[in-house]
């Protein structure tokens, strides 16, 4: 590949991630400015990690509506294969329970590993996620990151990196690891490295775009609910090593539902 070839590669790849966040930057820039007209000094930093949180959902979805040029260009919806949500509720229940349980097993692993008491990046973010209420939460966390996020990093950056590798494999690994970096943090990026590989793969073998937002949402809402509103007792039989192993049989059971959607739809 010659080097024209390659920067044209790179563009169209790296492209639509500093647009969305330029978008969302500039729209960050943007209220921070206003909340300094009106008043408050420190703008954003004088916010609550509730606000914050709420904040960061309307930057991520203007970044996500200057995506628009790509999802068109790219036909990311065009695609409906026998794995999508469309095509019956069994698929969507089937969605549901596998980002459930790969969102368990892997905060699990991370747990046992120990490396999320070394991040204090970590433990921010922690804080600022768990601090929204409970309808701004489920808004932020199962649909608008989720649809955003989806469409940016399996639906675009995946789409295009597997039209130039050789090997698809390779595009579901750059595409996670472009996704774990995104996070900004060593637990999150590990986490988000983890399964976003498993949703670039599922959506392979879906054909479908929408396989993927649901797994991301029920991943996201089974964590946000399993730490702010659910009982110490189900919180506890969760987080357990029991648990664990549960966690693990279904993501399992449920890959191998998915591998029999892959085949029947070639």
């Amino acid at each position: 590949m010659n080097e024209s070839n390659f920067q044209k590669m790179f563009l169209k790849i790296i492209g639509p991630l500093l647009v969305y966040y330029l978008v969302n930057l500039l729209c960050r820039k943007g209220i921070d400015l206003l909340l300094i007209a009106q008043g408050f000094p420190e703008g954003m930093d004088a916010l609550n990690a509730g606000s914050a949180s709420c904040i960061n959902g309307i930057c991520m979805t203007a970044g996500g509506l200057a995506l628009i040029p790509c999802i068109r260009a790219d036909r990311l919806f065009s695609r409906t294969g026998s794995g999508s949500v469309l095509n019956g509720i069994g698929s969507f229940l089937l969605a549901l329970l596998t980002g459930a349980s790969m969102a368990i097993f892997f905060n699990m692993l991370i747990l046992y590993s120990g490396i999320s008491r070394f991040s204090r990046e970590y433990a921010h973010a922690v804080r600022s996620l768990y601090a929204v209420d409970i309808a701004a939460g489920v808004v932020l966390y199962a649909l608008v990151a989720p649809i955003v996020e989806e469409i940016l990093f399996r639906g675009i950056l995946y789409g295009r990196l597997k039209s130039y590798a050789a090997d698809g494999k390779a595009a579901i690994v750059a595409s996670a690891l472009l996704f774990g970096l995104y996070h900004g943090n060593l637990v999150q990026g590990i986490y988000g490295f983890l399964i976003g590989g498993l949703f670039a793969l599922l959506y392979e073998w879906s054909g479908s775009l929408w396989i993927p937002m649901v797994l991301h949402g029920a991943a996201n809402l089974c964590i946000y609910l399993l730490n702010t509103i659910a009982p110490k007792s189900l919180y506890g039989a969760v987080f357990s090593l029991s648990g664990t192993i549960f966690s693990f049989i279904l993501l399992g059971v449920c890959l191998l539902f998915w591998h029999r959607i892959k085949k029947s739809s070639h």
